[in-house]
């Protein structure tokens, strides 16, 4: 049995009306912009209260969520084998599987935190915060009537549960900076009384380094369990905006590059912003564009500290050719121009279905570098062009297939332009995995190096002059322990 579903912003907006779960992941779109999913995701309990039905009677299911689901994309359901799908891109983003036997209920002990309103919440819990035996307890007050028109039924126990499963996730346990990795659900009384709901929440294990927390849960009517629920949710780490200090333990601060004007595309955020600071520690006046991360530009303007008189920052997407011949006008001649923008980058597999994202990314990444570097060539004498690339070209990982073919382009440009431009100096700066939101996955920080080190050794190879180098490299360096 097959069907297909496309989600839309109101259907988000209403779920976060009717649940309560108001988590800026789904209803920010500036906050969002600024995580790794690039936009705005539906809500994972969303997506499981559309593929609940397909499961039949049932008194339980578990939830995996494999992959975020975005608006505006089609996605197919698919029921066989015990177990339902919910797929789009060319892999599974959700499964469902019937829920056997009872949940262990959770411990009867252990210290109670009653919490404010936690819509009023700005800021992510802290991992300290978030610590194993820790029981939360309130009031559920979800909009029962706007529930029942996002199911496009009644509402029955099982909706209630998820709906609540995703406000616990996103606006109480880890909070702000919550992604629902798994839901595992037993209902006690399918037709829930319209009775003061209440809840029961047990923090049962916290691991730091990855971030994933795992609770159970009893959601109560007038007293009495209407559900038991397992849920697993990693808390996201954001990665931390570059400074000045940071670029300095790796990089002195000088003035071989005075008297340089850089143009750096993409500069207000990881990789971006290290390379504008490390820039501007060396004497060199920075021209920065930006297309929707005004926040994040405000933070480097900040850290730009006694440099920010040589720092000059344009709101203008990379793609559009207006925009940056007005941003082209306001820098003047240029030595340098560094390529960096990038779309957001979202896993595919290499399958039919997921050829329209990846002919998207691609077409975005390669307009990205080939209209900022049509409108800079013209002020470019003597002059030098930087494409960013990535070290994942030697060793594709399995979901990137489309983030590999865009970088191979870009570094089609670069033979291009060293071929057909003897006076413009082309380098490829194959990168290293970094702690940038790019790559910002629970387990993507373990083994990333930090911006701010990769940004001194490309400065370095700059204020060396290594023109000659046509693709830099950044091996770990060695440290004598």
């Amino acid at each position: 049995m097959t069907g297909t579903v496309r989600f839309t912003d109101a259907d988000v907006a209403a779920f976060a009306s009717a649940s309560g779960d108001h988590n800026p992941l789904h209803v920010d779109p500036a906050f969002a912009r600024s995580t790794p999913f690039g936009r705005t995701v539906v809500h994972g309990a969303l997506a499981a209260i559309t593929v609940l039905p397909r499961l039949g009677d049932v008194n339980g299911a578990r939830f995996l969520f494999r992959e975020a689901v975005f608006t505006d994309e089609p996605y197919r359901i698919d029921r066989g084998e015990g177990r339902v799908s919910l797929s789009g891109r060319g892999q599974a983003a959700l499964k469902a599987t019937p829920r056997l036997g009872r949940l262990r209920p959770p411990p009867s002990t252990g210290p109670t935190a009653l919490l404010h309103d936690p819509t009023t919440r700005t800021t992510p819990r802290m991992h300290r915060e978030i610590t194993p035996g820790v029981v939360l307890t309130g009031s559920y007050e979800p909009r029962w009537d706007d529930l029942a028109a996002v199911a496009g039924r009644p509402v029955g126990t099982a909706d209630l549960a998820l709906a609540f499963a995703g406000y616990a996730s996103g606006m109480l346990l880890p909070g702000r900076d919550g992604v629902l990795a798994e839901i595992d659900l037993r209902v006690h009384a399918p037709s829930p009384p319209r009775h003061a709901l209440g809840y029961r929440l047990h923090v049962e294990d916290h691991d730091p380094r990855s971030g994933l927390t795992t609770s159970s849960a009893i959601l109560t009517a007038g007293g009495s369990p209407l559900a038991e629920l397992r849920l697993c949710s990693f808390a996201g780490r954001r990665a931390p905006q570059p400074t000045l200090d940071r670029v300095a333990r790796h990089l002195r601060p000088g003035s071989g590059l005075s008297g340089h004007t850089v143009l750096v595309v993409g500069c207000s955020r990881g990789f971006g912003a290290a390379l504008t600071l490390a820039l501007l520690s060396q004497g060199a006046t920075v021209h920065g564009t930006y297309a929707a991360s005004p926040r994040a530009a405000v933070q480097l303007a900040l850290h730009s500290g006694p440099h920010s008189s040589r720092l000059w920052l344009h709101q203008a997407d990379a793609t559009d050719p207006a925009a940056m011949r007005n941003v082209l006008t306001a820098a003047g001649d240029l030595t340098g121009v560094v390529l960096n923008a990038t779309p957001p980058l979202h896993p595919i597999t290499l399958s039919p279905d997921a050829a329209t994202e990846a002919r998207r990314h691609t077409d975005l990444a390669i307009a990205a570098a080939m209209v900022p570097l049509g409108c800079a060539l013209p002020a470019l004498t003597r002059g030098w062009v930087a494409f960013v690339s990535t070290e994942a070209l030697a060793a594709p990982p399995a979901q990137w297939p489309h983030y590999v073919a865009a970088k191979a382009a870009i570094e089609g440009l670069a033979a291009w332009l060293e071929h057909n431009r003897p006076d413009v100096d082309a380098v490829v700066l194959r990168l290293p995995a970094m702690r940038t939101e790019l790559t910002n996955t629970p387990v993507g920080h373990l083994d990333a190096r930090t911006p701010e080190e990769v940004a001194a050794r490309v400065v370095r190879r700059m204020l060396d002059q290594d023109w000659a180098t046509t693709c830099w490299s950044f091996p770990e360096e060695a440290t004598i322990r």
